[in-house]
């Protein structure tokens, strides 16, 4: 599970969810749901998409580190059928994503799309060892129909998980698919390809081998996991690569990298994902008030910035690795 630490350059406010849904034509409502009492889908079909997920080759793919495509086309992750309609005052629908999961893991964010005049939101849910299926239905449409628009809107329904999400597969039970996330970047999935694509790589070899990483500057091929640099969504926030870990406390827990931010920047936020042979932190910059003010000129002076971390346990022989190039990060020399 990732964990995200903040280092700000300047006095912030919080970034609330409402920023990411502020853009035109959006009227999104926030409900906290774990189940609708089994309206609208059938008893079997949230166990039969678990049970699908359960060792078919995306789930396998999953644990290896393979993401969702960045688009909605993608094949089913669990080979099923579409639901039909049990009968009620609810239908089964698509979930579009995930929104947002909060730090402990256990609040997921969906972002279900809607009619104008489509009635409230549930989500009945199952939650398995490996997965957990989130099964959206949206009410019949109300009101007359010449004053239903076409207009695409979504809700946020929010979910309390018993357990937190961790590393299982976030499934949608309408299509058997992947849940992609709202921002790639501020979720586990980045890190997570990363620490699969160095986990048997030749770069992990040689750093068992006692292999360095070259300098910061040097011309020499870096050594890291083989995955290609994160390209920038042009959100709010923008993934980073760092520069170096700083220091390294006594007890190898607490480790200090360091990265920049721009003139207009307010902070910079690193997620961290262990494993067992690498520590993988993930660092971006949150756009500042000045970066959203048109009329404000922003600098290209890049402010060298501190973020200490503690780690779950020590660093140890573990690579160090940049999220954003998969990169082993060298030591600042003494």
């Amino acid at each position: 599970m990732t964990r995200r630490v903040r280092a700000t350059a300047a006095a912030i406010a919080a970034l609330a969810l409402a920023l990411a849904l502020s853009a035109c034509g959006r009227e999104p409502t926030t409900e906290r749901h774990r189940d609708a009492g089994g309206m609208a889908y059938d008893d079997t079909r949230l166990p039969d998409v678990a049970d699908a997920w359960q060792g078919s080759d995306a789930q396998r793919g999953w644990e290896t580190g393979d993401l969702p495509p960045p688009d909605a086309e993608q094949q089913p992750a669990a080979d099923v059928d579409e639901p039909a309609r049990r009968g009620g005052p609810h239908r089964p629908t698509p979930t579009d994503l995930i929104e947002a999961v909060s730090d402990d893991g256990r609040t997921v964010t969906l972002r279900v799309p809607h009619g104008a005049c489509d009635s409230g939101i549930h989500v009945e849910v199952l939650e398995t060892d490996t997965s957990v299926v989130f099964g959206a239905l949206i009410g019949d449409p109300q009101g007359p129909d010449e004053s239903c628009t076409e207009q695409g809107l979504y809700a946020l329904p929010v979910v309390e998980l018993a357990e937190p999400l961790g590393e299982r597969a976030p499934l949608d039970a309408y299509t058997g698919e992947l849940l992609r996330y709202a921002e790639e970047w501020r979720s586990a999935l980045r890190l997570r390809e990363v620490a699969g694509a160095w986990e048997g790589s030749d770069a992990q070899r040689r750093w068992a081998a006692g292999e360095t990483p070259p300098p910061p500057g040097s011309d020499e091929p870096p050594l890291g996991a083989p995955v290609d640099a994160v390209e920038d969504d042009g959100g709010e926030n923008h993934p980073e690569p760092l520069d170096l870990i700083e220091s390294v406390s006594d007890n190898g827990r607490t480790v200090t990298v360091r990265s920049g931010v721009g003139g207009c920047d307010d902070a910079i936020d690193v997620e961290v994902l262990e494993t067992g042979t690498a520590v993988v932190f993930g660092a971006f910059d949150v756009a500042g008030v000045g970066e959203r003010d048109p009329d404000r000129i922003c600098t290209t002076v890049v402010v060298p910035i501190n973020t200490e971390i503690e780690l779950e346990r020590p660093l140890g022989e573990r690579a160090p690795l940049d999220a954003y190039t998969g990169r082993v990060l060298p030591r600042q020399e003494p």
